[in-house]
């Protein structure tokens, strides 16, 4: 649909005197320039910051009221992005927007400047909580609720939270039905595009959410990239298997020793078998075989040595002739006459 948008932008903006072009230019990094501050603008002119922003208010003042309409092209521009602002629910990140129309990078800049002439859509600037957002205009009576209930869905997660992206929506929902009613029906594309605008809200490639600043949907080193891997599969794995599915599932470089190392040190991991390893959140006691029966032993106290073979053996992928080994540690364990096992009192 937006094709040839750079010759249609410099038809538009050729109505200009020659340094209002320029201002454009510059300041939307139009046409290959880099885009420019306003006060980088200012010290290019020799003129203060704020009479560059009248000069770039005017100026688009000057092609949104008296040209744009003329052109049909430019308003069939127009119609196309706002179709696919209302698809999202009429509010989302300005980034998201530009990913919906699918549009080559380079025209980002063109797109940018069109949002700013186009009178349908209200432009909000980037803030602590929200990054840049575009809003139609029908929406604007609604975005100080959609944003509260964003807020308040972020003050509900907690550092180490991470849901699916349907328990979170369902979450993301209750919080706008608080403020707008439980009449409310929103599909879940614009939930997804509302959630979006957070700059405290992240997803991981598995599509789980939670807060931009937890390991989960941020990893930041192999051990953490581990970790969502070893999550994910829900059960124990060898370190040389996590190698390969991080390399897999990340792109990203994970020497075998390197993993095993850090699955040694993290103490979120537990080592249950020969180079097999679980994580601690499972409900795996930590340390060698002699601490999980001395674990198993200070819940039970006296206990047959079947049973304890059998609770060990759920803790451990280990042969029982290497518990039966450390079962003969007499500081520490004690078998009785009945063959029951107890603790050194």
């Amino acid at each position: 649909m937006i094709k040839n948008l750079s010759n249609e932008i410099k038809k538009l903006i050729a109505v200009l005197s020659k340094r209002e072009q320029e201002i454009i230019i510059k300041r939307f990094g139009l046409f290959g320039k880099q885009k420019e501050t306003l006060d980088s603008t200012g010290k290019i002119y020799n003129i203060t910051r704020e009479r560059v922003r009248q000069i770039q208010d005017h100026s688009v003042s000057i092609l949104a009221n008296k040209h744009i309409l003329n052109s049909n092209k430019l308003n069939k521009y127009f119609q196309f992005i706002n179709k696919k602002i209302e698809e999202l629910g009429g509010f989302a990140k300005e980034e998201t927007v530009i990913n919906n129309l699918k549009q080559k990078k380079e025209n980002k800049n063109y797109l940018n400047f069109l949002f700013i002439l186009n009178k349908d859509i209200i432009f909000l600037k980037e803030t602590n909580d929200f990054y840049s957002r575009c809003v139609l205009s029908f929406k604007k009576n609604d975005i100080s609720k959609i944003e509260k209930a964003v807020n308040m869905l972020v003050s509900s997660i907690s550092l180490n939270d991470i849901y699916t992206h349907n328990d979170l929506i369902k979450n993301f929902q209750n919080k706008l039905k608080s403020l707008f009613g439980s009449e409310i029906k929103i599909d879940a594309v614009s939930l997804k595009s509302w959630m979006e605008i957070s700059k405290f809200l992240n997803k991981n490639i598995f599509e789980e959410w939670g807060l931009v600043s937890s390991p989960h949907t941020s990893p930041k080193g192999i051990k953490d990239y581990a970790f969502l891997v070893m999550r994910r599969h829900g059960s124990p794995m060898h370190f040389k298997e996590v190698s390969e599915v991080i390399e897999k599932n990340f792109k990203k470089k994970a020497h075998i020793q390197t993993v095993h190392n850090e699955l040694i040190k993290d103490e979120r991991f537990v080592l249950v078998g020969r180079g097999l390893y679980a994580l601690k959140d499972w409900g795996y006691i930590p340390g060698a075989v002699k601490d999980v029966i001395r674990a198993i032993l200070i819940n039970s106290g006296k206990i047959s040595k079947e049973e304890l073979i059998k609770r060990i053996l759920k803790e451990r992928y280990v042969k029982e002739t290497t518990i039966a080994i450390n079962l003969q540690n007499r500081n520490l364990f004690k078998k009785f006459q009945d063959g029951d096992y107890g603790l050194i009192s």
